[in-house]
């Protein structure tokens, strides 16, 4: 349940906006909402967002300040924690908004945008001296995977809605998973390319893991709103936003990879 310091904090504008707002920077409907909305984030999904210094930085960070703070003119506070738990908060509207794929799970909770706000992919990553490499490499579809050493990360919901017929090791985070493939525990890391490409390079282990060429899904990510959130007025607002961004270039050059 909500303690009184964060109703409170739902219902103010940061100083920064009321200083906007009094300055008249802002339009109408933005000073007349005095609400502050939490966006959840993956709290370890580097470079898309991680904590750093104590606050949430990344991509997706990046891209929800351009949007919903610059062009909309909302108060925001980006908050981090493990997945599974940002995305219960979202559900029992603890937080307002993550951004993800909108499955069918997540869409009983939340009304995503029409508009996607990133493009990933999902690759296989394995050890470099994999002897089965030649044979992966040729995989075409997710069913081939079976009978392999599969896993990825706890609350990979892109992973869990795919492999439906594939057994896959959930673990911690994406750091153990990886950690786990080195040592030969598993033989296949599968996850979003440009995040894990990331985590590889960040852990030094670029030299004894490489991500294979088959793309086994292409997925678009989408600023997800909870049913139960107030934020959900500006939905419309949003996805004109979105689609300003993507026309001016601005979304494609946040979204690169730092």
């Amino acid at each position: 349940m909500k303690d009184h310091a964060v109703d409170h904090s739902r219902r103010t504008l940061n100083l920064s906006m009321l200083a906007a707002a009094a300055l008249g920077a802002l339009p109408n409907w933005t000073r007349a909402a005095g609400s502050v909305y939490r966006i959840a984030y993956h709290e370890d999904f580097a470079p898309f967002s991680q904590r750093r210094d104590g606050k949430m930085a990344g991509i997706l960070v990046g891209i929800m300040e351009e949007l919903l703070v610059k062009r909309m003119g909302l108060a925001i506070e980006h908050e981090g924690f493990p997945w599974a738990r940002a995305q219960q908060r979202v559900k029992e509207g603890q937080s307002d908004a993550f951004v993800t794929v909108p499955t069918d799970e997540r869409k009983a909770y939340t009304i995503p945008t029409q508009e996607w706000v990133t493009q990933g992919r999902l690759t296989m990553f394995v050890r470099a001296d994999e002897p089965r490499r030649a044979q992966m490499e040729k995989i075409k579809a997710i069913a081939e995977l079976k009978g392999f050493n599969v896993g990825t990360y706890l609350g990979n919901s892109w992973v869990k809605s795919k492999f439906t017929d594939v057994e896959v090791n959930y673990v911690t985070n994406r750091e153990s998973a990886l950690k786990m493939l080195q040592a030969g525990r598993l033989q296949i890391v599968v996850d979003a390319s440009n995040a894990t490409r990331a985590a590889v390079r960040l852990a030094g282990m670029e030299k004894e893991l490489v991500e294979l060429p088959p793309v086994l899904d292409v997925s678009e990510a989408h600023l997800c709103i909870g049913k139960q959130s107030p934020m959900l007025a500006y939905a419309k607002d949003i996805d004109a936003a979105l689609r300003k961004m993507k026309a001016d270039g601005s979304l494609q050059k946040l979204s690169e990879l730092p």
